[in-house]
């Protein structure tokens, strides 16, 4: 004990120290972070995809399937992965076209920012 918690405290305030220095050097470039979301052509939103098939009906090993089929293949530099699940008659049967779009989206991931940025300013009780 009267090694560990001084060892302890000391680095924490260490991981402190050192996040307040990233933190106050940090620049956000919102179109520079649209462009790497969007440089794999949409792959990071094939858990939507998936989630949104199987919830149309679709079992979801076949959506897996579906999905993993054109993910390899766009990841594999064939055709993108958001315009091969268009093109895909079996998508376009069980998602119409506005569904698939959502999947898309960024609003689901950013819905909950305002709320979170909220608690982050409140003082410390």
């Amino acid at each position: 004990e009267r090694v560990v918690f001084p060892d302890a405290f000391l680095a924490a305030h260490f991981m402190a120290h050192d996040l307040a220095y990233v933190l106050e050097g940090l620049r956000v470039h919102p179109a520079r972070m649209l462009a790497n979301l969007e440089a794999g052509g949409g792959l990071v939103f094939s858990q939507r995809v998936l989630l949104a098939l199987t919830a149309a009906g679709l079992a979801r090993d076949e959506a897996y399937r579906i999905v993993q089929r054109h993910a390899i293949a766009a990841a594999d530099g064939g055709i993108p992965f958001r315009t091969a699940l268009e093109d895909d008659p079996l998508v376009a049967r069980h998602l119409a076209p506005a569904a698939l779009a959502e999947c898309f989206g960024l609003d689901h991931y950013l819905r909950n920012v305002d709320a979170l940025l909220a608690r982050a300013e409140e003082p410390l009780s």
